[in-house]
């Protein structure tokens, strides 16, 4: 896929420039970096330590590093061989491969928790790799995206208009266009687009919780 190709090249270039923040290497700002992680620990606070948890496209690993020192079993899989080199040495704790996430290499229900951060404003897909995010996690799947303010009636249509004018957008996202894709009657959603009554400049974050099925005899 073209859009796939290009933004891995770059990612490939800036994980290998040893100098650049790793802020940079992912393409983040400082601030918007800081407020993910930020954001991040908070919608974790609450959960159990121990459990595992799936980092796709975890870039130099920095999340990873951050929530294997919180408890948590950390793995994160990036399609950049450079990035995943990059990661082993920012974290030593979390185990790391090369992965895609259009075909995350580890079975159904795998992690008690996957989350993807800013992925899938690089992906022509977003359909299919969410549906691969839900086939690997038992409870909960966190998303963070770049927001757009309208939605749009087809999601796919605008993305093709999107790579018609250049081979590497940023895609946007509405958050009904990504809550529509978790059934009400299998997952509990949340949006989260404020840290300490700020708004995230990066946009917003989408938690599905997978609902407990109560068996009847």
């Amino acid at each position: 896929m073209v859009m796939e190709e290009a933004w891995k090249k770059i990612y490939e270039k800036r994980a290998k420039e040893e100098n650049r923040p790793d802020y940079s290497a992912s393409y983040w700002s400082e601030q918007g970096f800081i407020e993910l992680i930020e954001t991040l620990k908070q919608i974790l606070k609450k959960e159990k330590k121990n459990q595992t948890i799936l980092d796709v496209g975890c870039g130099p690993g920095n999340f990873c590093k951050i929530l294997s020192e919180e408890g948590f079993e950390v793995t994160g899989i990036d399609y950049s061989e450079a990035m995943i080199k990059r990661a082993k040495k920012n974290c030593t704790k979390s185990k790391f491969l090369v992965g895609d996430a259009y075909k995350i290499p580890y079975k159904e229900n795998s992690f008690d928790i996957t989350i993807s951060i800013g992925v899938i404003t690089c992906l022509s897909d977003y359909e299919k790799a969410i549906e691969e995010l839900k086939r690997v996690t038992k409870k909960k799947i966190i998303i963070s995206t770049l927001r757009r303010n309208r939605k749009v009636q087809n999601v796919k249509s605008y993305i093709n208009y999107k790579l018609l004018k250049d081979d590497w957008p940023t895609l946007e996202y509405h958050p009904d266009e990504l809550i529509e894709l978790f059934p009400k009657n299998e997952y509990e959603t949340e949006i989260i687009t404020h840290l300490n009554n700020e708004p995230l400049r990066d946009g917003f974050f989408l938690i599905a919780t997978k609902k407990t099925k109560i068996l009847t005899f």
